[in-house]
Order: structure tokens, then sequence, then C-alpha cells
């Protein structure tokens, strides 16, 4: 559940990035971008499974569009020696948004069974 208020968001188009420090200095910075974006559709892209792998409901009560930067964390699998903010606290320092793990019903697919096309 995402719940918080605003602050710096805005509409939608996202983009995670990695960015690379120099040679000398190889730090990544992971972070997250989002262009005209509304709530669920940042806690739509939080879902996946690449991202926290878990479901993610909107329950902000913000209805609008918002553009926003979220810069600076650990990989969700990073160590326990990196000293960076994990993602659930620049997710609370940067935009004042708050992941809260709770139990609720989920849909899901359920297939049955599988085969193959017959040759028509």
């Amino acid at each position: 559940m995402i719940s918080g208020s605003s602050h710096s968001l805005r509409r939608t188009r996202f983009s995670l990035f990695l960015r690379r420090g120099p040679s000398s200095a190889p730090i990544e910075q992971y972070g997250l971008a989002g262009h005209k974006t509304t709530m669920g559709d940042l806690a739509a892209t939080l879902a996946v499974p690449a991202s926290l792998g878990r479901p993610v409901v909107d329950r902000t009560g913000l209805n609008g569009v918002y553009n926003f930067s979220l810069e600076g964390f650990a990989p969700l699998t990073g160590g326990a020696d990196d000293t960076r903010p994990s993602f659930f606290t620049a997710i609370v320092e940067q935009l004042g948004i708050k992941l809260e793990a709770t139990k609720g019903p989920v849909e899901v697919l359920v297939i049955d069974q599988a085969a193959r096309p017959s040759e028509n």
C-alpha cells in the first residue's frame, strides 16, 4: 500500500535508470523518474517482479498527475555494507510516500489446463 502526503510529485512515463560513477569510483546510482503519472501508475510500476515483486495498492487518495525523480538509493538486492538509503527510506524522504505491508485480497489468474492448438 502507498500512503502519504503530496510532496514533490506530477503524470506518466516512467524511466528506471542506473548511473555508474567514474572508473575511479564506480558507484552505481539507481533511480526512478516519472513524468505525468498518477499514484496508481506508480503503484503498478512498483508491483512488477523486477521492482518490489508483490502487489502494490494506491491508497494515497491523490488524484492528480505528477512528475517526480527518486535517486541515490541502494539496489533492492544491496548488501549490508551499502551506506546509501534503502529504496523504502528514499521514497519516504524524497517523495513523502510510505510503503506499508498489509494483507488483503488480490486478483489471481488460474490456468487449469494448457494444450497445443489443433492443426486446422
